[in-house]
Formats: structure tokens, C-alpha cells, sequence
């Protein structure tokens, strides 16, 4: 029994390890194959001048591909790690997100804003429970393209002031010739910390309040009480 850093490890009990065959060819094994294929031509037939050349062309390209392949690799971790410091400096700012889902504090509206590509004749916003139930529905009336805000006062359809938790959120639209735009629903927030926890370490998600948000989701930062 053997112990790495990774933790333990075992052999066989002949003390034999077996070799695993590699599944690429480097330039080593281009080189031997060029050996063996000049030592085993047709002396009567030798290998043409030109044939020659090329495969020793060939084999440049291919050092040249793998060097390139490696400087490519380097300098996406390299731009990698800088925008993900880049990123810690929207800690303390304010952003602008879309959203589907809200929390609620059981106390305080919600403020939010419907995002119209174009203008509106009328705008429907529906509020749904974890379970798929309408809450509550809020009827925009038109609006005109761009943000327009709006607030949910945590209450239902009847009135009620809902349970704290976090609500499905929705806006449907319709342009004045009855087609359907392509609305979304906007929220702002502070953004507290930054993580690279998420399943690709390479795109930082943002902390704001309760909510993990990614960066492809922000349409705008904005200072703090701007």
C-alpha cells in the first residue's frame, strides 16, 4: 500500500505494474515511423524526393499546431483568472438583472421592472408559488419599450399578504397588432460577494442578497442609490 497526495494507492501483490497503451502519437512515434518506413522501402522503388518532403512538411505543421494549440491554452487561463478578478470589483454595486423568480420577506414590496423590446398596448405580470399556483396577477396596461417599473406589495389575488419564500415571476406582452413580444422581468440589487463555486469555474456568479445571479443575466450596473 502506497500513500499519495491524493490519497491511497495500491499495486498488485506480484509487484507488476502493467503499461497502458497511449491512444495519440507524439512527434517520437512520427519519427520512428518515418525510420521504419525508409528502412523497409523497395531499394528497386525508393521513396520519392517529393513524398519525402512532404511528410517532413507534414510533420513541421504538426509541432507548429501543438505549440500554437499550447500559447492558445495559456492565454485563455490567463484571461480567465483576469476577468474573474475583474468581476470583484462589481462588490458594492448596484446591478440590474433579469429574473424569473423573487423572494419575498413576508413584510416589504418587491420592486421591480418590466424590460419591452418595443412598446406595448398591454403587459401581464403573474406571480406563481413553488407549486405552479397563481398568486397574484398584475395588469401593466401599456407600456412603452424599455424598463418600466413596477412593484409587487407581497399580496394575493385576494388581498392577503403571501408567505415570506421565494415566488415564480412572469411577464407576457403584446405589440398593438396583437404579437407577442419578448418581455422580460428586470430586478436590482446590490451585489455582495462573488463565487466560483458554480459548476464552471470559469464564469464568477454574483451574490446579490438571497439570490445567485450570472453575469449573463446583468443588463446594467448602477451605482448604489443612483
Amino acid at each position: 500500500m502506497q500513500t499519495s497526495a491524493l490519497g491511497s494507492t495500491s499495486t498488485s501483490s506480484s509487484g507488476s505494474t502493467s503499461a497502458v497503451p497511449t491512444q495519440t502519437l507524439d512527434e517520437n512515434d512520427f519519427l520512428k515511423l518515418l525510420m521504419a518506413q525508409l528502412q523497409n522501402q523497395d531499394p528497386t522503388a525508393p521513396v520519392d524526393d517529393q513524398q519525402f518532403a512532404a511528410e517532413l512538411a507534414q510533420f513541421s505543421s504538426l509541432q507548429e499546431l501543438q505549440t500554437i494549440g499550447q500559447q492558445i491554452g495559456n492565454l485563455a487561463s490567463a484571461q480567465s483568472a483576469a476577468n474573474q478578478m475583474e468581476t470583484t470589483g462589481l462588490v458594492g454595486k448596484g446591478v440590474v438583472f433579469s429574473t424569473s423568480q423573487v423572494p419575498f420577506d413576508g413584510a416589504n414590496p418587491v420592486t421591480l421592472a418590466a424590460n419591452l423590446p418595443s412598446a406595448a398596448s398591454s403587459a401581464t405580470v403573474a406571480v406563481t408559488d413553488s407549486a405552479g399556483n397563481v398568486v397574484r396577477t398584475l395588469s401593466l396596461g401599456a407600456e412603452p419599450a424599455g424598463m418600466n417599473g413596477f412593484t409587487w406589495d407581497g399580496k394575493d389575488n385576494s388581498g392577503n399578504t403571501v408567505a415570506a419564500g421565494t415566488y415564480n415571476i412572469a411577464i407576457t406582452a403584446s405589440d398593438a397588432n396583437g404579437q407577442t413580444l419578448n418581455a422580460s422581468v428586470l430586478e436590482e440589487g446590490t451585489v455582495t460577494a462573488v463565487t466560483y463555486s458554480s459548476s464552471d469555474s470559469s464564469s464568477p456568479v454574483l451574490i446579490v442578497g438571497n439570490q445567485q445571479v450570472s453575469l449573463t443575466n446583468v443588463v446594467q450596473v448602477v451605482n448604489p442609490g443612483a
